[in-house]
């Protein structure tokens, strides 16, 4: 039989022997549903290999026998569920211990994980800031700006750097695994704009970035797949784009759909950070389109602008991006100021190198737009950052035309 051990971070095991293999049932996340019926993530682990893992309601014995189908039909036709498993401990009496294991498993996970004391650290410390002003370690994060801002960018240079522990254009503070959630593009471009980033990086154009790709996929159906990449590559970092791709459809501006979308993943891939790419509203270019229940469930809020430098003489785009943290619970009031880089590119293929820049080369503008009275008008002289038009003058949010530059 299935005997139970000890519950670590919301993770409960049960583990058997069958002949000379070691089977794990590990559930994570279980809750309890309003009919009673309690729910979480299931896999089954074969010594150290996992090798199913789905969403279950372990209390009802259609879902225990279609996990049961799937793990000893379609996993053993894929050479993933041993034969020699299947004979010693056929589907049959799997089935029967299944039932026995989850009539215990809720009692189980609950006993071991209600709670613990913790005590206070001991000395004073920073928040752990994985990337300062962009990623916390074990936070969830948003990133949010106009289209065309340079956020999918700006983000793929953070996970690869990351990764690699590349401090060229980034200050990352070590080498830490990521995970990129692609639910934009289609996997050529996925690949196409990786090589860019890896080269702006001064990497191989070829290395590699671990990819899920969910285009077209709900956010329950990403949060299993996720959970399984972040257990078999130790990941520490997951980037998510886009909010608004994974809604499906849904209202970014219900809170229910908020909550669905930040806690599924949150769930999925515990002790990661979780950076998300979101949007900015068009009646407010300096705050996140969606419901207020975005921004409560995030610890790290971070606006991303963008410009293009007007040179004459270069054919070749030089683009400015500015991030500025806008909420971070518990970092101290340094983090709250502007950061900047330089991306080059080229007119064609796109980004070619990357670099950190300064406040002095991408400067804050003042719209020229006249206002006031005919024979008495002044300029407008809001304050803007990237509101540089074709024709060279400068405009604010509420001057500018369709034709300005994103």
């Amino acid at each position: 039989m299935f005997t139970f051990g000890t519950t670590q971070h919301g993770v409960l095991d049960a583990t058997r022997k069958v002949g000379s293999r070691t089977l794990t049932l590990r559930v994570r996340n279980l809750k309890l549903q309003r009919d009673g019926y309690a729910r979480g993530l299931v896999a089954m682990i074969v010594d150290k290999t996992p090798v199913h893992s789905t969403i279950v309601d372990i209390d009802d014995a259609k879902e225990r026998h279609a996990f049961a189908l799937d793990l000893y039909g379609t996993k053993q036709r894929k050479g993933m569920f041993g034969a020699d498993i299947a004979t010693v401990f056929p589907q049959e009496d799997f089935e029967q211990e299944f039932m026995v294991w989850s009539r215990t498993a809720w009692n189980a996970y609950i006993g071991a994980s209600s709670g613990e004391h913790i005590k206070g650290a001991e000395g004073r410390s920073a928040p752990p800031w994985a990337i300062p002003g962009l990623v916390m370690e074990g936070s969830t994060g948003i990133w949010a700006g106009d289209a065309g801002a340079n956020k999918s960018t700006m983000m793929r240079l953070a996970c690869q750097s990351l990764t690699y522990g590349i401090r060229k254009a980034l200050d990352v503070r070590g080498e830490e695994p990521g995970i990129w959630v692609n639910a934009e593009e289609s996997p050529e471009e996925h690949a196409r704009q990786l090589g860019n980033v890896n080269e702006a990086l001064g990497i191989k154009r070829i290395r590699e970035m671990f990819t899920i790709h969910a285009r077209g996929m709900g956010v329950t159906d990403l949060a299993t797949r996720l959970e399984k990449a972040v257990r078999e590559n130790g990941a520490k970092h997951v980037f998510i784009d886009s909010l608004s791709r994974l809604a499906q459809g849904m209202s970014l501006n219900d809170n229910n759909t908020a909550t669905l979308l930040v806690d599924s993943i949150a769930g999925a891939a515990p002790g990661c950070s979780v950076n998300w790419i979101g949007h900015t509203g068009w009646g407010n270019r300096d705050r996140l389109a969606g419901s207020r229940h975005f921004e409560n469930a995030a610890r790290v809020m971070v606006l991303v602008q963008s410009r293009i430098k007007t040179d004459a003489n270069d054919n070749d785009p030089h683009r400015g991006v500015r991030t500025r943290v806008t909420k971070a619970n518990g970092a101290g009031p340094d983090v709250f100021t502007h950061r900047y880089w330089q991306l080059d590119y080229d007119a064609e293929t796109g980004i070619k190198s990357a670099s950190r820049s300064t406040d002095y080369e991408w400067p804050t503008l003042y719209c020229d737009f006249p206002v006031g009275e005919a024979g008495n008008e002044r300029a407008c002289g809001r304050a803007t950052w990237d509101g540089v038009m074709p024709d060279r003058s400068i405009r604010c949010y509420r001057h500018r035309g369709e034709d300005a530059e994103p």
